[in-house]
């Protein structure tokens, strides 16, 4: 499992020795990606109810997962490689007074894919890019969402394939799309943000680095979060210029 970890790293920007410290930072409602402001309205159109499940891979510290625990009363499943994650993702789920219904797991979430269960929602959010196409991804998904359930994806795209050199794993808005529906899936949602999300997600993943950075526990610590800050600044530019994130439904249409 340690193996994978330069996937993690990957798609965090930092370096591998790195990793571990990111869960030292207090992300705002533990959600580690730019579109939470966008998820309620997302989730209120696809119907949960509390005997509803959800898988969320990776869960990072669970903001998104422990939220619809909080407002809808469903079952999480969640997985993640980094240790530090999953603790921060069940201490999150009990002070929402949600533990009972959250369970977070360190794993590779190939290997959650590979139990067999399937869910009524799939979310694949801020996710590494494991597979070698958005096709290849959809395929490996799509088996643990039941039919008529719904993936949530949310994620980057390439403005271009003049960007392909620089974000070798991302593919174009039409490319992802077509990915889609290459098994017979709906898309029922697609919202197509460009760089309207990044300036905030910068901005505030910087402040919540700072107060790591003053509130680190070690000189390594503080070292990590520091690179990690830097890394950020020269990673916010290329972001803004190559990609745009969008957030898309699909539900699952099973034979």
């Amino acid at each position: 499992m340690e193996d994978n970890l330069h996937e993690v790293a990957k798609v965090m920007g930092v370096n591998e020795r790195d990793v571990s410290a990111l869960s030292k930072i207090p992300f705002e409602g533990n959600m580690m990606n730019p579109w939470g402001d966008e998820f309620p309205g997302v989730f209120r159109t696809l119907g949960l109810t509390p005997h509803k499940t959800v898988l969320d891979i990776p869960c990072g510290q669970g903001g998104v997962s422990v939220y619809l625990a909080r407002e809808y009363g469903i079952t999480v499943d969640g997985y993640d490689l980094v240790q530090g994650f999953v603790e921060k993702a069940n201490e999150h789920a009990a002070s929402c007074r949600v533990r009972e219904l959250c369970e977070y797991h360190v794993g590779d979430i190939r290997a959650a894919l590979g139990k067999g269960k399937e869910y009524d929602l799939l979310l694949w959010s801020a996710p590494p890019h494991i597979w070698e196409d958005y096709k290849r991804t959809i395929e490996n998904l799509r088996r643990c969402v039941k039919h008529g359930g719904y993936l949530v994806i949310a994620d980057a795209y390439l403005y271009s394939d003049e960007h392909k050199a620089t974000y070798p794993d991302y593919e174009t808005l039409s490319e992802t799309v077509e990915a889609f529906t290459e098994f017979g899936d709906r898309v029922v949602q697609c919202h197509d943000y460009r760089d309207a999300l990044w300036a905030k997600n910068y901005r505030t993943d910087k402040e919540a680095v700072e107060a790591a950075i003053e509130n680190a526990e070690s000189l390594e610590e503080r070292e990590s979060l520091m690179r990690y800050l830097e890394e950020l600044t020269e990673s916010e530019s290329a972001d803004i210029e190559c990609l745009g994130l969008y957030l898309a439904v699909l539900q699952i249409q099973k034979k």
